[in-house]
């Protein structure tokens, strides 16, 4: 089986490639997949079967949270549906740190940690939970709780 990747383009669209010798290939209308629309306008239920859900969590109520953060606006999948990722701006270094203290501090409170970087005054959080792998109810609790101190800590 080739492998596959995609390749953004326009309005959420990707274009599903099989892997080959040419680096470009032009997409056909029939290889175009609509992946999301990221807009609050029109709010989109994720499938369940656009998530990987760690099987000790409920399905449901992670799919529906989940939902909730994407639609929003500023959480994406990743880890191939396997986790959520948010970039976070605030107006200096100080205030990123301040927001990442916090947020640690609910980490070790929940026993649960982010895989995260942080340049400046940007930050990125990526939440997934590796054992059962999977999104959990752990990882849509957390990203809310960044949202909520994002807001605190004057995010831009």
């Amino acid at each position: 089986m080739p492998l596959l990747r995609g390749v953004r383009l326009a309005s959420n669209r990707y274009c599903v490639l099989a892997r080959g010798p040419a680096p470009f290939t032009r997409c056909s209308d029939a290889q175009l997949v609509t992946r999301r629309a990221f807009t609050a306008s029109q709010p989109t239920r994720l499938n369940r079967a656009d998530l990987v859900v760690s099987t000790n969590s409920d399905a449901e109520e992670v799919s529906r949270k989940a939902t909730d953060l994407v639609d929003a606006g500023r959480w994406r999948l990743c880890n191939n549906d396997r986790g959520i990722e948010r970039d976070f701006k605030f107006t200096s270094f100080k205030a990123t740190w301040d927001f990442m203290n916090e947020v640690a501090a609910e980490c070790k409170a929940q026993k649960h940690h982010p895989e995260w970087t942080n340049v400046f005054n940007r930050t990125t959080i990526k939440w997934t939970t590796h054992n059962p792998e999977g999104l959990s109810n752990k990882d849509t609790h957390m990203a809310a709780f960044c949202d909520a101190a994002a807001k605190r800590h004057g995010e831009q």
